[in-house]
């Protein structure tokens, strides 16, 4: 007959109890950035600083975000995947916003009135940020339009995706999701 020891067992429990939650949630974060065909961060990098005025004058830093969850894309006018993008991240930050999301273009090398004739043809109310000198583009290492980043409520990076997306399809959504209910430093 075999002896089953309780405390063991119990301890082993509560382990799994603990451990395996963070792992699934690690595993299911993994498998919707594979869905969205992102690439992810490795643990422990920090999101390059930037700091710029927007095209309607406002100041906009990463440090004003501590806390949200950040959906950074960098875009141009004459990049059309960007142009069909817009309306996708303008109806993110609206049903996410309440929750955490923000939304932020990083336009590349253009002017304020190109920018602000285009937020307006789109009706787009997030910040769009100047990159006059490409320098912010440079930074986070961009190399085509549109390349949006995740970053979580801790300032760190989880995520990238280079070219167009889908950003209203359910596997966006649930990433979304995911990430809004994550809380920081987990």
């Amino acid at each position: 007959m075999i002896k089953i020891n309780k405390k063991v067992i119990a301890a082993w429990w509560l382990i799994a109890m603990f451990t395996l939650p963070v792992t699934l949630a690690h595993a299911n974060l993994d498998n919707l950035l594979a869905a969205m065909e992102m690439n992810p961060y490795p643990a422990g990098w920090d999101a390059p600083h930037f700091g710029a005025l927007t095209a309607t004058g406002d100041s906009v830093t990463l440090a004003d975000y501590r806390g949200k969850v950040l959906m950074v894309t960098f875009w141009a006018t004459w990049c059309v995947p960007c142009r069909k993008e817009m309306p996708a991240l303008k109806e993110l930050q609206f049903k996410f916003g309440d929750r955490g999301l923000r939304v932020i273009g990083i336009n590349f090398k253009e002017d304020e009135a190109k920018i602000r004739h285009f937020a307006k043809l789109f009706g787009l109310s997030f910040p769009l940020l100047l990159d006059l000198k490409g320098s912010m583009t440079k930074t986070y290492g961009v190399v085509a339009f549109p390349t949006t980043f995740l970053i979580g409520r801790d300032g760190k990076p989880i995520a990238l995706a280079v070219g167009e997306r889908d950003w209203l399809s359910d596997a966006a959504m649930a990433l979304l999701d995911a990430l809004l209910r994550k809380t920081p430093g987990k």
